[in-house]
């Protein structure tokens, strides 16, 4: 947890069960869009199935009008379960229908293939996983143990940044490395601060992150270091439904949570190190977490990174819960598709060999970490990551020598084989990525 953790790093972006959901205006492309699917000449194959639209957060409602070369197929909806379950079941030459789901598809359960035509027009309304304004606010729980706002980026000139802004421990962390990989911080303490409960805006001295979808902005200054940056969003905000936080123990109650503000943003502005200002561009993350009791006493340890491609943003989290909570993994996986939630995946699995130890917590870090998401939803395959550098170790507060409890901030080389529906994307590339043991 950042909270007790001396570094400016997304270690405590956290975990793959903070969540809330709550009312507020959706950190959406919009509210509701209007959209036009269509398809001419599609052939499908004998038992193949084809997707008009992607089963989605958001519900749909219009019209389908469809024209075949034979009758048979079936016309299936989604949910908002996820679940596929057959609308019709016996799909005519020429139909019309209206459509009221989650997503559409066409199944052919004949021998032979089929060819089909299509239109559907219609609303596609977000929600419950898209994160609200509300969301990125100040929760107002008197239990609540921790809260911070999250932020950072790679910038287009070999810099990046991160900043965590912590209310009420009136903190806000701020570092920024240079292309060689040293570190400027730029910590500051407030005697005070404020942050509102209707969305994102917290104040500290002269010092302010403010947003609502999908704009926010950075401004941090302390001495000659700092930044103005505005991180525009290129995703839609992610959060979990329905209740939106994750309860950990019944007896004592414990909970935490988390929202993906901004999964994937383009990020403008200036960045000053050491009093030379710069103007930069690039491409961030914002995210906001909060809970009820110290993450040492939940986690036994966590993985947490991010892939951007073009079209598709994944974020994941992995790890286990303590032995005392019965140790079970803690995993997932989700993944964007050009602007809107696409998927989530709770199977992925992480495989470290090749353990290296460090010398003052004795913790261990793998210099290969193999990801395997299973068949069975929109996106599987594997991704493996090779270490190329250790960037940074910290310690978290309270940790002592040999106790095995630290945070690693790793640069690797990712190769990534991976399938989106039937877009398979195979691709090596630098990767930053993190491990943290509370």
């Amino acid at each position: 947890m950042k909270k007790f953790l001396r570094v400016s790093l997304a270690s405590v972006i956290l975990m793959s069960v903070m969540m809330v959901s709550l009312v507020g205006t959706p950190t959406s492309v919009q509210a509701s869009d209007s959209k036009v699917y269509s398809g001419t000449n599609v052939v499908i194959a004998a038992g193949a199935t084809y997707e008009i639209t992607p089963d989605t957060d958001g519900v749909i409602l219009g019209t389908l009008v469809i024209t075949s070369n034979k009758a048979g197929y079936q016309l299936q909806g989604c949910n908002p379960n996820q679940t596929w379950t057959t609308v019709v079941s016996y799909g005519l030459k020429n139909m019309t229908l209206p459509v009221a789901n989650n997503g559409t598809r066409i199944k052919n359960p004949l021998s032979t293939s089929i060819t089909v035509t299509y239109t559907l027009t219609c609303t596609v309304t977000y929600g419950p996983f898209v994160a609200m304004d509300i969301d990125d606010a100040r929760h107002t729980t008197s239990d609540i143990v921790y809260e911070w706002w999250y932020m950072d980026a790679n910038l287009n000139n070999g810099y990046s940044m991160t900043s965590v802004w912590y209310y009420p421990g009136n903190w806000i962390q701020f570092a920024v490395y240079d292309p060689q990989g040293n570190k400027v911080v730029a910590d500051q303490l407030f005697p005070t601060s404020t942050a509102s409960t209707t969305k994102c805006d917290v104040q500290m001295g002269t010092n302010r992150l403010v947003g609502s979808y999908p704009k926010w902005n950075v401004n941090f200054m302390n001495g000659n270091t700092g930044c103005n940056l505005q991180f525009n969003s290129l995703v839609e905000g992610w959060k979990t439904p329905p209740a939106g936080v994750k309860v950990m123990t019944t007896s004592p109650y414990t909970y935490m949570g988390w929202v993906i503000a901004q999964p994937r943003a383009s990020v403008t502005g200036t960045l000053t190190v050491n009093g030379t200002t710069m103007n930069v561009t690039g491409t961030g993350y914002h995210d906001h977490n909060w809970g009820n009791t110290t993450l040492h006493d939940l986690f036994d340890h966590w993985y947490w990174g991010r892939i951007f491609l073009p079209g598709y943003t994944c974020v994941y989290s992995t790890g286990n819960l303590t032995d005392a909570l019965g140790g079970a993994a803690n995993n997932l996986w989700l993944t964007f598709k050009d602007k809107t939630f696409y998927d989530v995946n709770l199977l992925v699995t992480d495989s470290p060999t090749n353990m290296v130890t460090e010398p003052i917590s004795t913790a261990q870090y793998p210099q290969t970490l193999t990801f395997t998401i299973p068949a069975g939803s929109l996106v599987h395959g594997t991704v493996i990551l090779v270490l190329n550098q250790l960037i940074e170790i910290g310690y978290p507060l309270g940790a002592v020598p040999g106790d095995g409890r630290a945070y690693f901030r790793f640069l690797s080389n990712a190769n990534i084989d991976l399938y989106f529906g039937t877009n398979h994307v195979t691709v090596s590339q630098p990767m930053l990525h993190e491990l943290m043991i509370p």
